[in-house]
């Protein structure tokens, strides 16, 4: 049994380095080429894929989740308001629309963040979170598993300027990575966190900075904060019925 543990344990380590390796070269530092770094970022998030498919069916790790609808999973469709937090920023500063003269660059965004999300779906809630559930209570795996998803994101630190910005980014990916655990929790289905991660990465990300001059001041802050306790107060109220039953691990 001990060995077996080991094994697991072994596994899953091997599984998150080969995502982090294939997710996190710094192309940039070296290519001076923006268009071929982000070909060679989607080609080498591609390249995880098989690799993916090949390792879990080969090691005793567990596979995606991919359960029928459950009806409780609608009680979490206010989070999506997540992904339409910078867009209300928008709304209460009146932000001038920018105009776009091709849509090509939202159209590699929404590849990248699809990528993005399918990846880091399928590694920190797919397969990590639901190791650590093995083992631990429901809070404390969605607590490990969130850290393990945020912490990587320092690598995108290039000078000790990233740093701070990839430090905000450690904190809410942390924030993030909650909402995303309790949605596979409840929908026992890894389409539902990557459906909400990408919204959230392209929609509050990509489209709202690239239509509007989004400014990081404190009305950007507040209200993503203010939407965020809302969020988290809602939760609050309808976790008994969320978690009425402990379903049982894949």
């Amino acid at each position: 049994m001990e060995e077996r543990v080991k094994t697991r344990t072994g596994d899953l380590f091997i599984f998150v380095a080969v995502f982090l390796l294939t997710s996190s070269v710094p192309f940039s530092l070296f290519i001076p080429d923006s268009e071929l770094v982000y070909w060679l970022n989607i080609a080498l998030r591609l390249s995880f894929f098989p690799f993916a498919f090949i390792f879990l069916r080969k090691s005793g790790l567990v596979r995606p989740g991919l359960a029928k609808p459950d009806k409780r999973i609608l009680l979490l469709s206010p989070f999506l308001l997540l992904c339409l937090s910078n867009f209300l920023v928008v709304w209460i500063q009146e932000l001038p629309r920018v105009e776009i003269n091709s849509p090509v660059p939202l159209l590699k965004d929404a590849l990248f963040y699809l990528l993005v999300a399918v990846g880091e779906e399928m590694v920190f809630r797919a397969v990590v979170y639901t190791e650590c559930k093995r083992k631990l209570p429901l809070w404390k795996a969605v607590v490990i598993s969130s850290l393990a998803f945020a912490l990587p994101h320092l690598l995108n630190a290039t000078s000790w300027v990233t740093l701070g910005v990839s430090t905000l980014q450690v904190i809410y990916s942390f924030f993030l990575s909650l909402v995303l655990s309790i949605v596979y929790e409840v929908g026992g289905n890894i389409l539902w966190p990557v459906a909400l991660h990408f919204l959230f990465d392209f929609l509050n990300g990509s489209l709202a900075s690239s239509l509007f001059p989004l400014p990081w001041d404190v009305t950007f802050y507040v209200t993503n904060v203010v939407v965020s306790v809302a969020l988290l107060l809602y939760f609050l109220l309808v976790r008994r019925v969320l978690f009425r039953k402990e379903k049982p691990l894949p």
